[in-house]
């Protein structure tokens, strides 16, 4: 990538926040989405797709970088994100495809995503594993690059369309507004309120608290994400 294209930006708050739980809690506020194909898609097709994008988000080229603070740097290649082909041999087992992917931790100053494409008995993709950096890629934000996948595997020739542009941290926009993120924003919580954790950090160790399923029918995936949360009594 040539260094006048290559966007950057010192983390947010919040981000560096998640951030640093994410490189001193192996990986436990990294996000795993699992999406299923109603029509499985041909590998290099889905690969291409994801090439492009990859170079329209911004958040998916970026890897974090230690310097007076935490930066963003979003010159990571397509090249080295970790794509990955596995084919189940007989019915996809998805809880320990999403056991596999939470408890691997993402080296989040190289990357901020991989994925694992599971294919069918013809070699067809039929599911994808897509896990994330949450400081970069929240679950809404999996769902945007998620509808673009889609968007782009149901035209005759992909075409992801010009990047989009870096934007700023949501602190900076309250900034802009006239608000703080002091008391005055907050409302304190009361004690017998507060979640008292369990389970170990890593999140593999955890099981989904919460299952989302978004149906389109008109499109060609279905996506299901999954949030970790600790164990049910």
């Amino acid at each position: 990538m040539a260094a006048d294209r290559v966007m950057e930006r010192p983390l947010g708050p919040q981000e560096a926040l998640f951030g640093e739980l994410n490189r001193r809690a192996n990986g436990a506020v990294q996000l795993t989405c699992i999406a299923a194909f109603d029509r499985p898609v041909e590998a290099q097709r889905l690969r291409s797709a994801l090439r492009g994008v990859h170079e329209r988000h911004p958040m998916l080229r970026a890897r974090m970088q230690d310097r007076d603070r935490l930066w963003w740097v979003c010159d990571v290649p397509f090249e080295r994100i970790d794509i990955r082909m596995q084919a189940p041999g007989s019915a996809v087992d998805l809880e320990a495809l999403y056991a596999a992917e939470a408890g691997t931790p993402l080296d989040v100053s190289a990357v901020s995503w991989r994925a694992v494409c599971v294919t069918d008995e013809l070699g067809s993709v039929a599911w994808l594993a897509l896990t994330t950096n949450h400081a970069a890629i929240d679950a809404r934000s999996a769902l945007v690059v998620l509808n673009d996948l889609d968007r782009l595997l149901g035209e005759p020739v992909l075409c992801p369309g010009p990047p989009l542009p870096l934007m700023p941290y949501a602190e900076a926009g309250l900034a802009e507004a006239g608000l703080s993120g002091e008391g005055g924003l907050y409302h304190p919580w009361p004690e017998e309120t507060k979640w008292a954790v369990e389970q170990p950090a890593d999140s593999a160790a955890r099981r989904p608290r919460a299952l989302l399923r978004v149906f389109r029918s008109p499109t060609s995936m279905r996506f299901t994400t999954e949030f970790t949360g600790r164990d049910s009594p």
